[in-house]
């Protein structure tokens, strides 16, 4: 039976992230903002609540709802639920959470 350490849970988490963040720029970017400088710093501050949802197995309709709350607080640019919900799918195409 493999040990998992510290640092392959945390290569793990890194990576998720990463993944995460790819999606959301390249499917969602509501702001407009995929390919500018700051773009990943944007995006990033969104992967923590995302991971989260995704680790604990939230049904889609919760990542659907976190996405929509992101654009009404703090972007002001809404998408349609059709729209955020192929984001959802993609995200949790990642397997995160799931055993």
């Amino acid at each position: 039976m493999a040990t998992t350490t510290l640092r392959d849970r945390e290569q793990e988490r890194a990576h998720i992230a990463t993944a995460i963040r790819l999606i959301i720029e390249a499917e969602w970017d509501p702001a407009g903002v995929a390919g500018e400088p700051y773009a990943e710093q944007e995006y990033q501050l969104y992967v923590p609540g995302i991971h989260r949802l995704l680790r604990h197995n939230r049904p889609e309709d919760e990542l659907v709802a976190y996405l929509s709350r992101v654009e009404e607080q703090y972007i002001s640019v809404p998408s349609s639920r059709s729209e955020l919900r192929v984001v959802a799918q993609k995200l949790r195409s990642l397997g995160v959470g799931v055993t």
